[in-house]
Formats: C-alpha cells, structure tokens, sequence
C-alpha cells in the first residue's frame, strides 16, 4: 500500500472569498489543483487541516465535478462533506489564527471525466457554514485548508 499523503491547498487569497450570512450558505465550488494523474484517479481524503481567521463552523462539501451541485438526484455529483464546530477551533495562546484538524478519514474521492484525459484532475470543494457565526469576504475572512489524499491502490 501507498502510504504517500499528497497535500492539495486552498489558499485564502484565492478560494472560498465569499462572505457568508448564514447556516446552511455555501461558497462557489472551487476546482483545486494538485491532483495528480495517476493510477485510477481514485484517491481516499485522509486529513483536512485549517488555518481561519474567524472562529467559525464549517464543512467542506465534496464534489466529483464543477458543475455540481444540481436540484436533480440523478445529475447531482455530490460525494462527501467533512465539517467542523466552532468550538472544535484552536488559537495559539488565544491569539492569532483559529485552528482546525481531522484525520483517520477514508473519503473516497474522484472526478468524473478524469479517467483517460490528460488534464489532471482537481478536487472540487465548497465551503458551507454551520452555526450561527456569518463569514466574512476576502482576507478578513480568509480560510486556508490542505487536504491530504491517499492513492487508491488497484488490485
């Protein structure tokens, strides 16, 4: 088995800039690169680590394509979501950044499409609020995550 964690990063300069008002508000699904085309394309997600600028609940809401999501429960490529509460963020000497972890997961992830074409394949991900807390837009509200992915071995 591959044990190789291949870390793929959202930057808070560059994705999930939209200010959030309210529970259940998601950001646009954003296509991060780092996905390298290898193998099946199948990864597992085993750990999401996140650096907040606001003490905020979270999930990150997986999807197989950018087009998703869709109102239709045959065309919809939703696959998985991993959230956070609020209380589950850390500060450093109680300053500075809120601080977020979560590993021994085993997500199966994939992009439709990916299988034979030479563009590499991105992990495409909203972030979608829980709790009471609003988000704010762009650096005051930055939020930074690194998903680490495990090849999916073949037999």
């Amino acid at each position: 088995m591959n044990d190789f964690l291949i870390p793929v990063i959202a930057k808070g300069t560059v994705n999930f800039l939209e200010g959030l008002a309210a529970a259940g508000v998601a950001t646009a699904v954003n296509a991060l690169p780092g996905v390298p085309p290898v193998g099946s394309r199948r990864f597992y997600i085993r750990a999401v680590e996140v650096l907040a600028m606001e003490h905020i609940g979270m999930t990150f809401l997986f999807f197989a394509s950018t087009a998703a999501p869709t109102a239709n429960v045959d065309t919809d490529r939703f696959i998985s979501s991993v959230g956070f509460t609020a209380g589950q963020g850390i500060q450093y000497n109680n300053t500075g950044l809120w601080r977020y972890y979560v590993d021994s997961m085993a997500v199966p992830y994939y992009m439709d499409g990916s299988g034979n074409s030479v563009t590499p394949p991105t992990l495409n991900v909203a972030l979608q609020l829980q709790g009471a807390t609003a988000k704010t837009a762009g650096a005051p509200g930055a939020v930074s995550a690194t998903f680490w992915l495990q090849q999916m071995q073949t037999p």
